[in-house]
């Protein structure tokens, strides 16, 4: 009675596309092209996909395993799990301190996406060269009419899918998003593909330069895997936490989940890249390749209208179903802590109003409003998403590599991981992966760690 309470998946592919619809989000989209553009190109593709194997999909298991183990939102379920004064407690509760960081930060993104998507719509960006673009990004970022109204359109779309029970809500609005979001970015790669000289991007971005791998390479990496996948971000426990442990297989989904998000990840360099290369651009414009970059390509671009809009809208899509994941942890955690009786409706009212008012004042710090005003030398923006990208994004990770070898124990471990999965399934935990999760994990959380501090 309790479990349907709390709500649960109504099938396990409605979960996987939920779990994949969180993953695949902006990280994909916005992140990972910049990443791929100043890490290297193809050196950076190679070791992104290796770092998912070896350290994104481990821990991502992991993870889910810890929620569907608790039956309990991440706060509530990490002192149900470690006990109400255990350190261990900073797994489940780091995850939501960075949701409330990313909240204020990546929102205003998402809404200059939909504001982007509405411009080219009807028309804005038809023709105008790589400066008049950069200066148009400069002015609607700076015009706080623009982002305010782009802000609050984008948290009322949230809004109107996670103050719905589960089943009613993410898992069906996934169900379409997803596949759509596939579809649009095939479109588009084939487009991208088409253009003349697009070959040459196609090989700076998949042919590796081995010789620009360095450690800091890997840092990179599994840092773009942890924003990607989600990891350490409290959504894998949430949504693991609505799995029925008898029936549920967390290594399988997880597997897929993983597979969807690296081929999101990889087509969207197949978007980006050709076209980039094909209009003589340069790869290495940073965060600006989204918004000044793949702007002046589209406007340069033959129905470029039509394609940048089939563009934005593609990140939006994407920026919404992560989204979704963020407010649903904050939405159990509080009904859980304070056993709350209030419907899920208010709740997501308090949870989603409150993005939007913690919200405001970073919108503000490029419009002149907050000019001067810094944190650690960093203007407000800046600062938040260093602190949420930078620490709160390794701590529960880190914390989840050592409670395994520490608390957990392997045998506990194994069972716990592979309850659920299908006797003839091949896809589960061994005994000789002990090694990976034992050591490599820890040691390799450990370098990220000192990493942040400057230690190495």
């Amino acid at each position: 009675m309790e479990e349907k309470k709390r709500g649960s998946w109504g099938s396990k592919f409605g979960m996987i596309l939920a779990t994949a619809g969180f993953s695949i989000g902006f990280g994909n989209l916005w992140r990972f092209p910049y990443m791929v553009g100043t890490n290297g190109g193809g050196a950076f593709v190679l070791v992104y996909i290796l770092c998912t194997i070896l350290i994104g999909l481990p821990l991502m298991i992991m993870e889910i395993t810890l929620g569907r183990k608790s039956q309990a939102s991440p706060i509530p379920g990490s002192a149900k799990l470690f006990g109400k004064k255990s350190p261990w407690r900073i797994i489940g509760i780091s995850g939501n301190i960075y949701n409330l960081f990313a909240w204020i930060t990546f929102s205003i993104l998402k809404g200059w996406i939909l504001g982007y998507a509405f411009l080219f719509m009807i028309g804005t960006f038809k023709g105008v060269s790589a400066e008049q673009a950069q200066t148009m990004f400069e002015g609607y970022r700076a015009n706080p009419i623009f982002g305010i109204l782009c802000f609050f359109i984008f948290e009322f779309l949230v809004w109107l899918v996670v103050s719905k029970d589960l089943q009613k809500g993410i898992e069906k609005y996934c169900s379409w998003m997803l596949p759509t979001l596939f579809l649009m970015m095939i479109i588009l790669a084939i487009r991208s593909l088409t253009l003349p000289g697009a070959i040459e991007g196609v090989k700076w971005y998949l042919k590796p330069d081995f010789s620009v791998i360095t450690g800091r390479t890997f840092l990179a990496a599994a840092g773009q895997i942890f924003f990607s996948m989600g990891i350490g971000m409290a959504v894998s426990w949430m949504y693991g936490s609505y799995m029925n442990p008898k029936d549920s297989d967390v290594v399988g989904s997880t597997a897929k989940v993983a597979i969807m998000d690296t081929v999101a990840a990889l087509l969207a360099g197949l978007v980006i890249f050709p076209a980039v290369f094909a209009y003589g651009l340069a790869p290495t414009e940073g965060q600006g390749l989204l918004f000044v970059t793949m702007t002046t390509v589209f406007a340069e671009m033959p129905a470029g209208q039509l394609f940048g809009t089939l563009f934005f809208i593609l990140v939006l899509f994407a920026a919404l179903t992560s989204e979704f994941g963020g407010r649903e942890a904050w939405i159990g955690n509080i009904k859980e802590m304070f056993h709350t009786n209030m419907s899920k409706r208010k709740i997501a009212t308090i949870v989603v109003g409150t993005a939007f008012i913690l919200g405001i004042p970073i919108t503000f710090s490029y419009t002149g409003l907050f000019d001067g005003v810094t944190i650690f030398g960093k203007d407000l923006f800046t600062a938040v998403d260093f602190i949420a990208c930078n620490f709160f994004l390794i701590v529960g990770p880190l914390f989840m590599a050592f409670y395994l070898p520490m608390k957990w124990k392997w045998k506990n471990f194994m069972i716990d991981v592979n309850e659920g999965i299908d006797p003839k399934s091949k896809l589960r935990i061994y005994n000789w992966m002990k090694p990976l999760f034992y050591y490599i994990l820890p040691i390799f959380m450990v370098y990220m760690a000192l990493n942040l501090f400057g230690i190495v």
